[in-house]
């Protein structure tokens, strides 16, 4: 992943760290109406408990000295500062990703690219089928990441649809192998 080059080497691991957890939440928290919704995700560099309105993510390894735990959040209007009616892609969340990184060792944003078709809520779909248009579907998991050391990149994860039983959010690509290959490489 080219994405990844752009952070150096003690950062490229709290990077990969943060993009598992995040591609994890996306594929967890992904609704058939409401798509990948927005969240943050934090790697703090503490273990202190938990928040209001934060949940821990299960660590699949025991934790390393220096390794911190991640974070999943429910984002404010206050957290992200974003004018909705002038949403114009992750340009609009880069300050929001830069604010949270100063508070955490690395910071991730995670939506899905058709986050701007769905800032309306209810009343947005209900207008849109008036003129006749379809809510739109999400065709890939947007991630903004940005490490305190201040660098940053955007990873976009192509996804489809798996409809047997049920509707499931499924990455095109192997993004856990790809990702484990490219933090070794």
């Amino acid at each position: 992943m080219r994405e990844l080059d752009v952070f150096s080497a003690e950062a490229r691991g709290d990077v990969v760290q943060v993009l598992l957890a995040a591609l994890r939440t996306a594929q967890g928290e992904w609704g058939r109406f409401r798509g990948v919704p927005l969240r943050w995700v934090v790697l703090d560099g503490s273990t202190a408990s938990p928040q209001s309105r934060e949940r821990r993510l299960k660590p699949r390894r025991r934790l390393v000295p220096g390794q911190g735990q991640v974070r999943v959040q429910k984002p404010t209007h206050e957290d992200l500062a974003v004018d909705w009616d002038r949403l114009r892609g992750e340009d609009s969340f880069w300050p929001a990703a830069h604010a949270k990184a100063r508070t955490c060792r690395c910071a991730a944003l995670v939506y899905g690219n058709a986050l701007p078709s769905r800032t309306w809520g209810c009343l947005g779909v209900l207008v849109g089928l008036l003129y006749r248009e379809l809510p739109v579907l999400d065709g890939e998991v947007r991630v903004l990441v940005e490490h305190r050391t201040g660098e940053r990149a955007s990873f976009g994860f192509p996804i489809r649809y798996r409809r047997v039983p049920f509707r499931r959010l499924v990455y095109v690509e192997d993004v856990r192998t790809l990702l484990r290959r490219a933090s070794e490489g």
